[in-house]
């Protein structure tokens, strides 16, 4: 169709009838692409537990929208019907996010050639059902202790099984359990665990047409507590004594104390050493910081009192070999300085009170001679003889 346009001076009637001063406008009608229109309804999952929107890809509903998408025409997609009225068009259809609950968005075919408009639109509706919140995370790096050796005794330490709980109802949710990959059958909110891996929860809540789920897991790991040598790095009556703690086995992080001295870690070389330790028996205890229980080792040293005082003060009343009370077959002979024999001592006994046949011998310096087992640093045990002088003082 052509329309014919001439210009003409209204207060005299002129106008110019040449072919070249005649302008011309042609309109041609072009079709309008076609649209099914049938409402779209959709149940989506939220993005986050607990959330209200959703980001999907649009142009999943191209084929529904515009069936066979004819050559040189598009859908062009609508936040809402403000949007399409001020024709603000969704840019990236492929990765859109919801911003109501729930959302209704228009859809328009258009053909690209002609930007010609179907003659109506589709609705799609978008509800989105929120992702059960869950999150067992708190749980990650948890320890389950296990003893590995049941023949050393061992102090304390938490062996119970470790629940986890996702506290949600079972009435509205399910679940599903897995351990390092595999499915476990139970299927509740909580699950009691006794081994080390990777422990993993999907709970699914069925809310209208659509399941949503959330997954969530945790890793603990296993600790043991500690064995462990020791070992005493000096010999029997030296001035001082010295423990060695080594071929320290096991998982965790360990940490040895002398009797109720303070708490030390190993080294990088997996030993500690104690020094300045007194002589006679010591207990070494070698803990898991993790919870896990503390095993014990006992070390006695062998050595003597330099002096003592029978005055029955309850101090120093008696004399006698310290450390030697495993070794009840070990002989001590105490002497007065001229060698004259005044008492066998059992290493076992209560010791020497200072008197020679019930009657008190007086201050002095007196001589012993022990004989016993020395245990060496290899664990071997040899005989020995030792033999010193300590005083009496009344």
């Amino acid at each position: 169709m052509s329309f014919y346009i001439r210009i003409e001076y209204t207060d005299t009637g002129c106008f110019n009838n040449s072919p070249e001063d005649i302008g011309v406008v042609r309109i041609t009608v072009e079709p309008r692409p076609s649209i099914v229109n049938t409402p779209i309804e959709e149940e989506v999952c939220s993005d986050e537990p607990g959330g209200s929107t959703a980001t999907l890809d649009l142009t999943q509903y191209n084929a529904q929208i515009n069936p066979g998408s004819p050559q040189g025409t598009a859908v062009v997609y609508y936040a809402d019907q403000t949007a399409y009225e001020n024709g603000e068009a969704i840019q990236d259809p492929s990765f859109y996010t919801t911003v109501t609950n729930p959302q209704t968005l228009i859809a328009e075919t258009i053909n690209t050639t002609t930007l010609c408009e179907s003659p109506s639109v589709a609705e799609i509706t978008i509800e989105v059902n929120d992702r059960p919140v869950v999150d067992i995370s708190n749980y990650d790096g948890m320890i389950i202790c296990e003893d590995s050796n049941p023949l050393t005794p061992v102090e304390g330490g938490n062996y119970e099984p470790i629940v986890i709980e996702t506290g949600l109802d079972a009435n509205d949710y399910s679940f599903v359990w897995t351990f390092n990959g595999s499915t476990l059958a139970e299927d509740g909110p909580s699950l009691s665990v006794d081994e080390p891996g990777t422990y993993e929860v999907t709970v699914t809540d069925q809310d209208g047409n659509i399941a949503c789920s959330t997954t969530s897991s945790a890793t603990f790991i296993q600790n043991n507590p500690p064995e462990f040598k020791v070992s005493a790095l000096t010999l029997s009556f030296e001035e001082e004594h010295a423990i060695l703690v080594s071929n320290v086995t096991g998982s965790g992080d360990y940490e040895f104390r002398l009797d109720n001295g303070p708490w030390q870690s190993l080294g990088d070389s997996r030993t500690l050493t104690f020094d300045g330790v007194e002589p006679g028996e010591h207990l070494v205890y070698g803990r898991d910081a993790g919870g896990c229980g503390i095993t014990v080792a006992t070390i006695s040293f062998i050595d003597y009192p330099k002096f003592f005082t029978p005055n029955q003060d309850g101090y120093n009343d008696t004399w006698n070999i310290i450390g030697l009370q495993d070794q009840p077959q070990a002989k001590v002979f105490i002497f007065d300085r001229y060698g004259k024999l005044l008492k066998q001592l059992s290493p076992a006994g209560e010791g020497w009170d200072g008197t020679y046949n019930g009657n008190p011998v007086p201050s002095n310096d007196y001589w012993f001679s022990v004989e016993y087992l020395e245990t060496m640093p290899d664990g071997s045990q040899q005989p020995r003889e030792f033999k010193a002088n300590f005083t009496l003082k009344r």
